[in-house]
């Protein structure tokens, strides 16, 4: 499919990007950025935005069916699939005033209650997944029917709790600042020199680059600078302003859908996300970089003249001459 943009030939980078960037909410994010496609692209039909999401659909559906099957997938098992299930009955487990002792005696079946409480952090999953004493998975797998139920009463009876984790767990997305408590997963405190397990070694061509470029990564990893670079929300704003300039210079409020993929994509993951890192966002981080050519996108003649219901397209209106 060809697709043309009203105003620049690179609008639809921008929307475009979004998919590209490999976010893990991907399916979602792309059915919402494929419909978004008919308001800012030039004879885009619906018919076509419906083609593309069928093939994308078989294509899924041949993978998961046909192709998993040959090469003998193993399905996900139920406690990694229900991780942010898990996060959430942790909060349960360390703030909640409204179990009972079912509840209780239900959450220490997987683990102590005074474990429960300690390795709870709203920032992140997996000191309370992954930690020491390890969690009864198995436990989790063959009852996962019993702590659905428990979330589900957890929620309907608490639901403060749960607002309270989620705006903390989400905070990656909206905050630009770094929580004082919290923490953001980025480049490890330098570049990556790992893999000597399996016989690699680091040989930089330009040594001094190679430690100027590390010092630099160090440095724009502390907490009180981190957001210039690694915090997405300074990404996700700075693509809501490029999309609001563009739409106010070129008079075209249906252009706004460019922000959708953006949108989309910082929604989904606020209902998916169980720990704070970059990588999550990283199609945000892509989405902005190309929306910055927003700004300098050429306005066309035809939004550069005045509006019918202005003050200026009045004045130049031809006077009618009294009739006689």
């Amino acid at each position: 499919m060809r697709l043309r943009c009203s105003g620049c030939s690179g609008c639809c980078c921008a929307s475009g990007a979004q998919v590209a960037g490999g976010c893990i909410p991907g399916p979602p994010v792309a059915l919402l950025t494929l419909l978004a496609f008919p308001l800012v692209g030039r004879g885009v039909s619906m018919r076509q935005v419906v083609l593309i999401g069928g093939w994308a659909l078989m294509l899924i559906v041949a993978v998961r069916g046909v192709v998993y099957s040959a090469l003998d997938v193993k399905p996900t098992p139920q406690w990694f699939a229900r991780q942010m299930q898990i996060h959430q009955l942790g909060a349960y487990a360390a703030h909640s005033v409204q179990l009972d002792d079912a509840d209780r005696a239900l959450l220490e079946r997987l683990l102590p209650l005074d474990e429960w409480r300690r390795r709870y952090s709203c920032y992140g999953l997996n000191p309370l997944l992954y930690g020491a004493p390890a969690m009864n998975r198995a436990l989790f797998d063959a009852n996962v029917d019993a702590y659905t139920d428990l979330w589900l009463r957890l929620v309907m009876r608490d639901p403060a709790t749960l607002m309270q984790h989620q705006l903390c767990l989400t905070s990656l997305i909206w905050r630009v600042t770094q929580p004082i408590d919290g923490y953001l997963a980025a480049a490890g405190g330098g570049i990556w020199e790992g893999g000597t397990d399996l016989g690699l070694a680091s040989s930089s061509v330009l040594p001094g680059l190679h430690d100027l470029l590390a010092s630099w990564l160090v440095w724009l990893e502390r907490p009180e600078v981190i957001w210039l670079v690694w915090r997405p929300a300074t990404y996700l704003y700075l693509t809501l302003f490029c999309v609001a300039v563009f739409c106010i210079r070129h008079r075209s409020w249906h252009t706004a859908a460019l922000a959708m993929p953006t949108i989309a994509q910082s929604l989904v993951l606020a209902m998916l996300i169980v720990s704070q890192s970059f990588r999550y966002q990283y199609p945000v981080y892509l989405t902005a970089l190309v929306a910055v050519g927003l700004l300098f996108a050429p306005v066309s003649s035809s939004a550069a003249e005045p509006l019918p219901d202005t003050v200026e397209a009045y004045a130049h209106m031809p006077v009618p001459s009294p009739s006689s």
